[in-house]
């Protein structure tokens, strides 16, 4: 059996059933299928993306990759849901952000890395990669990965537009948070090590003033930030949600605390019917914000981008008082970790990703039966399933 299939096993991603693709135990087909549903497309002949398996499309789904593939495909849940994973015989990795547009940039190489290991795991393997909605998060994420993986795409973005016209569907079904992690990736991957850093953030001024209603005060807003799964401000804690007014120039919040990483800031209304609408999300990492002031746009934020309700030159301004960045060598070691591009396709086949894995090396020479082979690199990937 593959060491990668025996490692994603013992650290429960796949079923401990599955076995080696080379082996000769029959592959349990649940139902077979010779065609694909019409909004299903190939990227690429390794790489697979459909929407989300719900019950109507499931059986659809499934029945197509064990009819073709049998224990030869491995699909990336990057939605929001988990879903019962049985009638693809349990071989689905889950990547689940609720309410982010797209996995943390460390967490985007994690995912990255995981399918590079599958492919290179055996010839006829192949990627199956699905979000929810729009497809977008899949899309965004399959085409980092043919940017990093493959020397077809000089950037994301390129093999972005490449695989959204084969779905025939338009590139601006993403989120300008998702375009903005495609920036991230691209510079990453081409040499840039941004320094991490811990960002005071003071204030936070939305310049300019949506209409959510439309008569009396227009809107009542309140900011929260989210780090991860936990939401770490809310500006509803701090005080009441003041009402504002059409005339009126700018909302300010004051916030007060340190934030870093990768940060998922939201703004909603409460509606006059005491309804919790939400007006715009930004995500954002802040070792690429600048050091006092960062400046978003309309166009910049998930959500108030195509409203109307949103004046034209309406903007949100972040405000730092100061900054802390990690040690160098810190930095270093973070990035490292995650940027470098994968070996040529002439070495092992067997090869999983050197880089993550070099400081494991001697486990697997000199304890191959351990327990605790590599359970940090597949702790990290486990941890992006939380």
């Amino acid at each position: 059996m593959s060491r990668l299939i025996s490692l994603l096993q013992k650290f429960n991603f796949i079923d401990d059933q599955i076995t080696d693709p080379d082996s000769n135990d029959n592959v349990a087909v649940l139902t077979t299928q010779d065609t694909l549903p019409s909004n299903c497309c190939f990227v690429t002949p390794r790489i697979l993306v459909t929407p989300f398996p719900t019950p109507e499309l499931q059986e659809h789904i499934a029945g197509y990759l064990n009819t073709h593939f049998g224990r030869r495909y491995m699909v990336w849940n990057l939605g929001e849901h988990v879903y019962d994973t049985e009638m693809f015989n349990s071989q689905v990795l889950e990547f689940v952000f609720v309410g982010y547009p797209n996995p943390p940039l460390e967490a985007i190489f994690g995912v990255c890395n995981s399918m590079k290991g599958w492919l290179e795991t055996d010839p006829d393997n192949i990627v199956v990669a699905h979000c929810q909605g729009n497809r977008s998060r899949s899309l965004m994420i399959v085409s980092c990965f043919l940017a990093w993986y493959t020397s077809d795409y000089p950037s994301p973005h390129l093999a972005f537009c490449e695989v959204a016209k084969n779905l025939k569907l338009s590139v601006d079904i993403l989120f300008p948070s998702q375009n903005r992690y495609l920036e991230y990736f691209s510079r990453v991957i081409n040499g840039e090590k941004p320094v991490s850093k811990k960002l005071y953030l003071e204030r936070v001024i939305l310049d300019g003033i949506p209409v959510m209603e439309e008569e009396g005060p227009v809107v009542r807003p309140y900011f929260q930030i989210f780090k991860g799964p936990n939401m770490i401000y809310s500006s509803a804690s701090q005080g009441p949600v003041l009402s504002y007014y059409e005339s009126d120039m700018s909302i300010s919040f004051e916030v007060g605390m340190e934030i870093e990483g990768d940060v998922l800031i939201r703004c909603r209304h409460i509606s006059k019917d005491n309804k919790r609408i939400t007006l715009f999300r930004c995500m954002f990492n802040t070792a690429f914000a600048h050091d006092f002031n960062l400046r978003l746009a309309k166009e910049q934020l998930d959500f108030a981008s195509g409203d109307s309700r949103f004046p034209d030159d309406f903007m949100m301004d972040l405000f730092f008082s100061s900054s802390q960045r990690v040690s160098e060598e810190a930095a270093e070691q973070l990035w490292n970790s995650v940027v470098r591009r994968p070996a040529s396709e002439d070495e092992e086949e067997e090869k999983l990703d050197v880089e993550l894995m070099e400081k494991y090396k001697h486990r697997l020479e000199d304890s191959e039966g351990e327990e605790d082979d590599l359970s940090d690199y597949f702790e990290q990937l486990e941890a992006k399933t939380k």
